[in-house]
């Protein structure tokens, strides 16, 4: 069967109305779920696995893939309007997000997000359409260092993720290496910093950490602030869908950030929040403005949202065609294809090939129904900035504390959030910034696994590293953006110093 026919086969299927239905329920349940703190796409994605076993394999796999799509871009409305993100894949869009919700305008920066969102989604599940057995094909190439290369890439970035001084980025970042590192070893499985304590053995949960680091140190601004009088502003949706224009001007952000998405996605075990941040990071680099980014500039949440949205459709290149899963969201899914004895490979676009076709195309369907459902909410979601302060407050609370404990049923987390939380606020009036200690954290177990298992490979030798192509190219990228803020510092000075004394 031609691909032509088996896209027309899937289409047939898709256009069911009981599956269309359960499409956009699943998309609504999916942006609810990801709009609580603490709550992610995969959590929600796991609660839905088990109604599948009375669903055919089109239904189910609808259900899950709308549920997916929807927790993904649920996680940018508290990101914008709490400052507190609701998945993960969410820290970097709350940068500004947040700040330009603050200034009055939440439904400018929730129509950002959303617009960023099914536009970098779009990109992606074309892809995985139509490029598929290619794309996986160039994944399946990439050895350990070359995976460590791309995540080192990600990782230097601390030093410029944000306008504090070098010295406490650098500091906060190696507080997040380190705690990544209390845990289990990554490769031989014993437990390391945990001090004695058993409760430390299985390391700290991310998601406890994220709520506490960014949750708790905005509750306890909010109740410092909670007899301030209440913010105006109106949510017009003339003024919440961009218009075309400054569609055109963010193309080019959208584009990179969709393909840095959509690689990233590629890669196993990388993740939506390293895309986020990357792509956050590129956009920062390539603006004319830098110094803008963080007061709530529209460019920010673009290719956060655009990134984190695109690494959806990637992750399913290589479950699709090789077997393999790119992130957790995407190793459900591949228990709801088992669970249907559909098994991943090759083979599966021979002997399933509707199905298969019909999979691809629900990302695209669920993608329309979240990007309709958002903009039919909005208003009602930028509404809470006008709930008073002291009613929101105990709510969000109680759903971080349920979020962190039923991530992992252990009654430690919640102690995480709020030792982590008091930490992060300490820091933060200090003056120094969160973002490079939580790029520390997420990015630093990934790259210290894949160099491990690339010089096990290699019996101990770091040359791969500088005779593989993309490693050198990677590698280039950290060296560059590295140096980057001296030269610029310098360039600054010297030019200063010309101003002072002209020939």
């Amino acid at each position: 069967m031609d691909i032509l026919s088996a896209i027309t086969g899937g289409f047939a299927l898709l256009c069911q109305p009981d599956i269309l239905l359960i499409i956009v329920t699943g998309t609504a349940i999916g942006i609810c779920v990801g709009s609580i703190p603490g709550l992610t796409a995969t959590m929600a994605i796991a609660m839905a696995v088990p109604v599948t076993y009375g669903l055919d394999a089109m239904q189910g796999l609808s259900l899950l893939i709308s549920v997916y799509v929807g927790g993904m871009t649920g996680g940018l409305v508290s990101a914008v309007l709490l400052n507190i993100p609701g998945t993960p894949s969410s820290i970097a869009t709350t940068y500004d997000g947040h700040p330009m919700a603050a200034a009055g305008e939440p439904g400018k920066a929730l129509g950002y997000g959303i617009t960023a969102s099914f536009l970098g989604g779009g990109f992606s599940y074309l892809c995985l359409l139509f490029l598929a057995p290619a794309l996986a094909a160039v994944a399946l190439e990439l050895s350990s260092f070359e995976v460590f290369a791309i995540v080192m890439c990600a990782l230097v970035m601390i030093a410029d993720t944000s306008q504090a001084p070098l010295s406490k980025a650098l500091t906060t970042g190696l507080i997040g290496l380190f705690i990544g590192c209390v845990g289990p070893d990554p490769i031989m499985g014993l437990p390391r910093f945990s001090f004695g304590s058993d409760h430390l053995t299985s390391g700290f949960a991310e998601l406890s950490l994220l709520i506490g680091l960014f949750a708790i140190p905005q509750l306890l601004d909010d109740v410092g602030s909670v007899r301030e009088p209440l913010k105006t502003f109106s949510v017009a949706y003339r003024h919440i869908i961009p218009r075309l224009q400054e569609v055109r001007e963010s193309a080019l952000n959208i584009i990179r950030s969709s393909c840095i998405g959509t690689l990233i996605g590629l890669v196993p075990g990388v993740g939506a929040s390293t895309a986020s941040l990357l792509a956050y990071n590129q956009a920062k680099l390539s603006s004319n403005t830098p110094e803008k980014f963080g007061t709530g500039l529209k460019d920010g949440i673009i290719a956060s949202e655009a990134a984190n949205n695109a690494v959806t459709g990637g992750a399913q290149i290589p479950l699709l065609t090789l077997g393999l899963p790119g992130c957790p969201a995407a190793a459900l899914l591949l228990s709801g294809l088992m669970i249907n004895d559909l098994a991943p490979g090759p083979q599966l676009f021979i002997n399933a090939p509707e199905v298969t076709y019909g999979f691809m195309l629900a990302f695209i369907a669920a993608n329309i129904a979240m990007f309709l459902l958002m903009l039919l909410f909005i208003k009602p979601f930028a509404m809470v900035l006008k709930i008073p302060k002291y009613l929101l407050i105990p709510p969000i609370l109680a759903f971080c504390v349920i979020g962190a404990y039923g991530s992992n049923n252990r009654f430690m987390d919640i102690w995480v959030v709020f030792g982590f939380g008091l930490l992060g606020y300490a820091l933060e009036k200090k003056g120094y910034p969160l973002a490079p200690m939580v790029l520390g954290l997420i990015l630093g177990p990934i790259a210290e696994m894949q160099l491990r298992r690339g010089l096990t490979a290699s019996k101990g030798s770091f040359m791969p590293l500088l005779e593989r192509p993309v490693c050198l190219v990677f590698l280039g990228i950290a060296f560059i953006v590295m140096v980057y803020p001296f030269i610029r510092q310098y360039l600054k000075k010297r030019s200063q110093a010309r101003q002072a004394h002209p020939a």
